[in-house]
């Protein structure tokens, strides 16, 4: 067997999702044969331990617990320790706003994408397919899923204007709203599915009709999926860390553009024309 290999994998779900576009190429092209260990957190460990290119996942992981995790390791081992979200090298961690996040992973892993190769991926296993059968057992068909809240204020575009976008182009559509505990409901028309593992989200996210996100994980994740989709994307430049994949992306520079009635009529006229052709 080859060198031991450390991955530390302390990113966002949509981070990890496209970082491990870069860790299948890694396994296939530089260590075919090593046993790979990923580090991670706990908030996507379901995500990182279905990940096949890996051998062993552990959990728990923190931005500090990882970087003393590397700092750590003896010598003779740091060139075969790899870090996602924290390089060891002591190296600042510089930002460049035209090259996208699953590119830099690829940089660090040492490897290149192939056009091709530039998609998120998600496993998905057999227990959270059959968790989604349950959730799904009362679900009218056709359904479409929305992510209407982000963990950063910014990129919201706020539960109104996902409300008026109900009430436009909507309502023939069984919604489910993807979320955790203490997000507020959309409407009484939409069925929450709060709090749920990742990958059972995923499985969720892959049999909708339809997405309707924001920058976010879920956003990614439902790339990775290959599910049709809508995303309003504010803040960040769409080079960096737009999703990837046949999906529309609906960009403003900040809330205040978003906000604007030209901005919200757009979306509504994309999310109506993509639902009304994939309802032919």
């Amino acid at each position: 067997m080859e060198n031991k290999i450390f991955i530390v994998a302390n990113g966002g779900i949509g981070d990890v999702i496209l970082f491990a576009a870069a860790i299948k190429k890694f396994r296939e092209t530089r260590f075919p044969n090593a046993f790979i260990e990923c580090r991670t957190s706990d908030r996507v460990y379901d995500l990182m331990i279905n990940v096949p290119e890996f051998n062993a996942v552990q959990s728990g992981f923190t931005p500090s617990s990882a970087e003393e995790f590397l700092h750590s390791l003896k010598p003779e081992l740091r060139p075969f320790a790899f870090s996602f979200d924290f390089p060891y090298r002591g190296k600042s961690k510089e930002i460049n706003e035209n090259r996208h996040i699953i590119d830099m992973g690829a940089d660090i892993l040492g490897v290149s994408l192939e056009p091709h190769e530039r998609r998120g991926y998600v496993y998905i296993p057999d227990s959270s397919k059959k968790a989604a059968d349950s959730i799904l057992e009362n679900i009218n068909k056709p359904f479409i899923c929305i992510a209407p809240f982000s963990r950063i204020r910014e990129k919201d575009w706020g539960l109104d204007n996902f409300r008026h976008l109900e009430e436009q182009c909507l309502k023939n559509f069984q919604i489910l709203q993807l979320g955790v505990s203490g997000n507020e409901i959309l409407s009484q028309n939409v069925v929450p599915v709060f709090d749920k593992k990742l990958t059972v989200i995923a499985e969720i996210i892959r049999r909708a009709k339809y997405f309707i996100g924001l920058d976010t994980g879920l956003s990614h994740m439902s790339a990775a999926v290959q599910t049709p989709m809508s995303v309003i994307h504010i803040g960040h430049t769409i080079k960096r860390c737009g999703v990837l994949g046949n999906a529309n992306i609906l960009h403003a520079k900040d809330r205040n553009e978003s906000n604007n009635q030209d901005f919200q009529e757009k979306v509504i006229v994309t999310v109506r024309t993509e639902l009304e052709s994939a309802s032919r």
